[in-house]
């Protein structure tokens, strides 16, 4: 499960240090409440920054590309 919200949800902005955005997130994912329930739904929280979020993203598109293209699933 991967959570994404617009850029500037918070006022924060990408690749400024101590972004408010990153900070509000890893707090909310550290609370006990929210990690059971992630954990009742079989999702992992992982924060990640943005900057790590589009390597990600960049990396599994390269991945699943070939896999997709071969099974006929047109990307969009």
């Amino acid at each position: 499960m991967i959570l994404i919200a617009p850029l500037r949800l918070g006022g924060g902005h990408e690749g400024r240090s101590g972004d408010a955005d990153q900070w509000l997130t890893v707090k909310a994912l550290a609370d006990p409440g929210l990690k059971a329930r992630y954990a009742e739904l079989g999702a992992s929280p992982m924060p990640t920054s943005p900057a790590e979020m589009k390597a990600f993203r960049a990396a599994e598109e390269a991945r699943l590309l070939p896999i997709m293209k071969a099974a006929g699933i047109k990307p969009g």
